[in-house]
């Protein structure tokens, strides 16, 4: 990082963003039977922010 040279703008988004809809992939992602749940203590720990 060099001095006085911008490395980043901060600002409102383009205006060409996309919109998002929901359920637009809807049938298209599936999970496999043999997916493992997360653990109990592993989601509480994402929850509480830790």
């Amino acid at each position: 990082m060099s001095h006085h040279k911008v490395v980043a703008e901060i600002g409102p988004p383009s205006v060409d963003v996309a919109v998002r809809k929901p359920g637009a992939l809807r049938g298209k992602i599936r999970v496999s039977d043999d997916f493992d749940s997360l653990p109990a203590d592993v989601l509480k720990a994402m929850e509480d922010g830790r």
